[in-house]
């Protein structure tokens, strides 16, 4: 049986610690986390059907560039988009990065999973002649939306 916690009405199933009672009253900062680890490590299990506000979405495209064409180049190719995507509802941020082994990863902050993927589909239609497309190495792409689980 679920324990719904006065402070956020979602319900926690929590498994009582004979280590820690006090973490087990439903007011305490433990009650209020959303975990899956107790901090003995004796599970809790979050009620998902009762989480049905998403608290935004994460888009992760990773990929290598071309031989040619520096990460350099990506970003100055890029500028129309960033203009494009400031104006697509629900967009938060974009932060682009590259790892010592030359893969990209541009990560995107929207809110919803819904609004990033209208996006990317909008995005590849709006820009479908860019040359960003011929900079990419298109075989190592890989592209995610997800939702946001838990953020501070």
């Amino acid at each position: 049986m679920g324990t719904v916690c006065a402070y956020t009405s979602v319900v926690y199933r929590v498994a009582l610690c004979s280590r820690h009672p006090g973490y087990n009253n439903r007011h305490s900062g433990y009650a209020q986390l959303i975990a899956q680890r107790h901090l003995c490590d004796t599970k809790i299990t979050l009620d998902m059907r009762q989480q049905t506000k998403e608290l935004s979405a994460i888009e992760i495209t990773s990929f290598l560039l071309q031989a040619a064409f520096s990460i350099q180049d990506f970003i100055e190719v890029n500028v129309p988009i960033d203009a494009w995507l400031k104006e697509q509802p629900g967009f938060i941020s974009r932060h682009i990065a590259q790892e010592t082994d030359g893969r990209i990863s541009d990560v995107l902050l929207w809110g919803s999973v819904k609004q990033g993927t209208q996006a990317m589909h909008r995005l590849m239609d709006v820009f479908r002649d860019s040359p960003i497309h011929s900079m990419i190495d298109q075989g190592t792409v890989s592209w995610n939306v997800m939702p946001v689980r838990h953020q501070i």
